[in-house]
């Protein structure tokens, strides 16, 4: 470690130190040089009131630096500019983290669907079943199949 040869307090937080008596800076030497805060009266008052807040309003608006027109065209474009790349790169994580969960939840036999018909093509002739000869109701003889 470096000497201090002069004797000049170093530059280390004084906390633990100061406590147990090895810095060099006293509680009095600190307390001595405290500057004493002034008090100001009128920092307790709101403002002028309701009455007083629109002429504030235009003295403020008066020191504003209004920007040229050419100087919110560049910063119109910028922030467009700024919008696309951001929805561009939104759209993106969205669709990649989309693909993803699907590649790791959704199972390989459903990536691959069975093939459905063509819309437009003709629709293939179903044979029905004969028709079996209908029941007769309780209490009636069974009708007599027709002959062929």
């Amino acid at each position: 470690m470096a000497e201090n040869p002069e004797k000049r307090p170093s530059a280390t937080p004084t906390g633990k130190r100061q406590l147990t008596g090895d810095s060099s800076i006293s509680t009095e030497s600190y307390e001595s040089k405290k500057v004493a805060k002034v008090e100001n009266p009128d920092e307790d008052k709101l403002g002028g009131g309701p009455a007083q807040f629109v002429p504030e309003v235009a003295t403020e608006m008066r020191k504003v630096v209004w920007p040229t027109g050419q100087q919110m065209l560049n910063y119109t474009l910028i922030v467009f500019a700024f919008l696309i790349v951001l929805t561009a790169l939104v759209w993106s994580v969205d669709t990649g983290s989309a693909w993803v969960i699907e590649k790791i939840l959704v199972p390989e036999s459903a990536m691959n669907p069975v093939e459905l018909p063509d819309p437009g093509a003709p629709a293939p002739e179903i044979e029905m079943p004969a028709e079996a000869p209908a029941e007769a109701p309780a209490g009636e003889a069974p009708a007599e199949a027709p002959a062929e």
